[in-house]
């Protein structure tokens, strides 16, 4: 029975979702700890624990609790000296806050929580460790996960054959994902990672049950394999692949070990010498071709994000940030000017360096090398238990592996996984023969496994009970903001009302304070309450706190505009433009930007960044307001910095009557974007053949993609073969125009093109529509009668 139960936590944690959100985590986490304690208790009493468990069990809580200290308030100076530059910000921050005291924690509320679940999950692995030390209950254990997993296969696989929109068909999660769902996994990575160790589970067990029990366990692994290929994640398939060898490396011997070794040297070297983004490569084409795109990083990210990573975690080597506290350091260390924002470090060991420290970090390090030496001696010895320990070890090792390209710990379902993985690990690993247990460790474990959980669900509590305190500093910083955003929505001209709601945003930032929303929200605030200081000082900070994120700069360049700081407003808008943007606003931005008072070329120069994308929006919106010698420099220089950029060059170079410059310009470079400019060159020269075949390469190379790109292209091709006297053209063009009945200027193209081409009769139905509604000019008139 308590396997069983031990399987429905999983169970529990899968269904809702995997249990993504951190408040469905810390509800499932709840029976999760108190099962798990009772199981601990009444295993240690059973059986005393022998000395390496209970150093093990110890050495786990201590490295769990050790992450609290983060969470004791402390002053501006003793901040400084445990968070470096990183915490002089937070001071500032703190200062303009009124906050003299606070957590070393970065979000003290969500940290709470994010506290209270390695202590609950680490219980659940000491309950399973004291109750699975038998292979019988082992195994029940091993086929409660495998039926599961089995189950999650189907439902995945279910899903996608019926075109699911939505998880379980009926549910609106995910409202958005950029990736296809995997069964309750909203990140197919996750539904990857469970099933790859689910496999190397099921491999274990189909080596050392029954005749019966093997078929069923080995269909069961290869449905868990074919899972991992259908989560389509390159991850997984990595970490199915570590499982696997962990499992031969335990299972063959000195040999087996040290022909492992040499194999994982070697892969090692190839990727080193490869280049990662070879690799990625090569897995992206094998498992979902259709992801790649010309330029696309492999890597999608990672490699920036380990970098920034890295130089964030020399900022508070000792104690951290506090649980929670990457993504709130994060965004000040972020280099990229991606418009994104990094809530993990896809990389656990990393990630935990940089929330805890390298105390709390030693210590699980020194618990991970006990564990693997435990296994290992384990595995040595002969017994009937090792190729269901073997496969216990190598579904932990595939999870483990996943950790360090992802962020499995937190995500709920994994964490529990994980969770029963090493307390059967633990359990399995354990000393064979006669009793060796210390009952000197029974009480002292019992007492420090009681107080972790009594701390956890004392920090939940805490946690819920302030979230909506209009005092704590431990409440929810999203609760303080709603308040400020009422009182202004409820008066929004009124000092007084500014005024409360710059106490609720300050109270916000005491909770939270690397936020920049939140200081964004403060900084027209405290202009309202006549305090353009503050305001100034506000945003100053959030361009600090989030460097990378246009909408800071933008909002401190509005302000320095008005206060009469042109220079430096035009700085900022150099900031808030040389950082990437969300599609649909970049044109509007760049307007703002170059608004007067003075010269548009010249404010052009101060405020555009040097990049291509950039210079050819400036060009784009000089042309407009008649400076095209300027329009035509920035797009120079844009072609300069990125060859791909002479396309809009050339581009432009056909509206302005240079042909044949063009295309010297655009050359032979491959796109579709250079096959159009070219394309509308020869259009324009009168080489209509040329730019048929040009217009119709292009429409194969990018012309499904963009319906506006779509329709250019279109009418391109059918003026190239209208020009031709091809029939062809015409029906395109009628096609076109009925698309866009308005645009007169369409029509009276293809009237002109079917003249030129001797043709005039093909333009019947366009003359006949002109003369019907009243449009048609004197000639159109006379054309219309020679043609009817």
């Amino acid at each position: 029975m308590i396997s069983t139960l031990f399987g429905l936590l999983f169970l529990l944690a899968l269904a809702p979702y995997a249990t993504v959100s951190p408040t469905a985590r810390a509800w499932v986490m709840l029976p999760v700890g108190v099962i798990g304690l009772i199981t601990f208790a009444r295993g240690i009493n059973r059986r005393a624990p022998e000395p390496e468990l209970a150093l093990l069990s110890a050495l786990g809580l201590v490295a769990a609790l050790g992450a609290g200290a983060a969470m004791l308030p402390v002053d501006a100076a003793a901040r400084l000296a445990a968070q470096g530059d990183l915490g002089a910000l937070v001071n500032d921050v703190y200062a303009l806050a009124g906050v003299e005291r606070a957590p070393l924690a970065l979000d003290p509320h969500r940290g709470l929580l994010e506290l209270a679940i390695p202590l609950q999950t680490f219980l659940l692995s000491l309950g399973v460790a004291t109750a699975l030390h038998r292979k019988g209950r082992a195994m029940q254990l091993a086929w409660a996960l495998l039926l599961i997993g089995g189950v999650l296969v189907a439902l995945a696989l279910t899903h996608r054959l019926t075109g699911a929109e939505h998880i379980y068909w009926v549910s609106e999660v995910p409202s958005f994902s950029r990736a296809p769902f995997f069964a309750p996994f909203v990140n197919p990575n996750d539904g990857g990672f469970a099933c790859a160790a689910l496999a190397c589970l099921a491999v274990g067990v189909a080596a050392s049950r029954s005749e019966e029990q093997r078929a069923v366990a080995a269909v069961l692994a290869v449905v868990l394999l074919a899972g991992v290929r259908l989560s389509g994640s390159r991850g997984a398939m990595l970490a199915a692949a570590a499982g696997l060898v962990t499992m031969g490396m335990m299972l063959g011997g000195a040999r087996a070990r040290l022909g492992g070794l040499i194999g994982l040297v070697v892969a090692g070297l190839g990727v080193w010498i490869s280049g990662p983004e070879e690799v990625g490569r090569a897995l992206s084409e094998w498992l979902v071709p259709e992801a790649l795109d010309e330029g696309m990083d492999t890597l999608t990210g990672r490699a920036d994000i380990y970098a920034d990573a890295a130089a964030l975690a020399g900022e508070a080597p000792l104690w951290g940030l506090g649980p929670a506290g990457f993504d709130e350091g994060f965004r000040v260390y972020k280099s990229t000017p991606t418009f994104t924002d990094v809530a993990h470090a896809h990389n656990e060991p990393l990630q935990i360096l940089i929330e805890h420290g390298v105390v709390v970090t030693g210590l699980w390090a020194l618990f991970v090398g006990l564990t693997a030496a435990r296994v290992l001696r384990a595995a040595s010895a002969p017994g009937h238990t090792r190729w269901v320990l073997a496969g216990y070890a190598g579904a932990l090792a595939a999870l483990f592996v996943s950790g360090f390209v992802d962020f499995p710990l937190r995500i709920g379902a994994l964490e529990v996984l994980g969770a029963l993985l090493l307390g059967a690990v633990l359990g399995l690993s354990a000393p064979e023969g006669p009793s060796r247990g210390d009952s000197r460790w029974r009480w002292p474990l019992v007492a420090l496994g009681g107080l972790s959980l009594g701390l956890a669900l004392g920090a939940e509590a805490f946690a819920w009970a302030q979230e909506d305190s209009e005092t704590s500093p431990w409440g929810s910083p999203a609760a303080a903001i709603a308040r400020g955003d009422a009182v202004l929505a409820a008066a929004p001209k009124d000092k007084a009302a500014a005024a409360e709601a710059v106490r609720w945003y300050k109270l916000a930032l005491a909770r939270q304070p690397l936020q920049r929303a939140t200081l964004q929200k403060l900084a027209p605030a405290l202009e309202a309450a006549g305090d353009w200081e503050g305001g100034l000082r506000a945003l100053t900070l959030a361009t600090r706190v989030h460097p990378t994120l246009p909408w800071v700069h933008r909002d401190h360049a509005r302000l320095l505009r008005r206060l009469g700081e042109l220079e430096a407003s035009r700085a900022a808008w150099r900031r808030a433009l040389a950082c990437d943007l969300p599609d649909g606003v970049e044109e509007e931005l760049v307007q703002e930007a170059l608004r007067g008072p003075g010269d548009a070329a010249t404010i052009a120069g101060r405020v555009l960044p040097e990049r291509a994308d950039r210079l050819t929006t400036g060009a784009k919106i000089l042309e407009a307001e008649g400076q095209q010698d300027e329009a035509e420099r920035l797009l120079r220089r844009a072609a300069a910095l990125d060859p791909r950029y002479r396309a809009h060059l050339a581009r432009s170079l056909v509206r302005w009557g240079r042909s044949e410059e063009a295309l010297t310009v655009v050359g032979d470079a491959p796109g579709c974007f250079a096959t159009e400019a070219r394309a509308q060159a020869w259009l324009s020269l009168g080489r209509f053949a040329e730019a048929e075949g040009g217009f119709d390469t292009a429409m194969r190379l990018c012309g499904v993609k963009d319906k506006a790109a779509r329709y250019r292209l279109r009418l391109g091709l059918a003026q190239a073969r209208m020009s031709q006297g091809d029939p062809r053209g015409f029906s395109l063009m009628e096609t076109l125009i009925s698309e866009e009945p308005d645009r007169l200027a369409l029509r009276r193209d293809l009237i002109q093109r079917a003249v030129d081409a001797g043709t005039p009769k093909l333009a019947r139905g366009t003359l006949k529509w002109l003369v019907d509604n009243a449009l048609a000019t004197e000639d159109e008139i006379s054309l219309w009668r020679e043609v009817r």
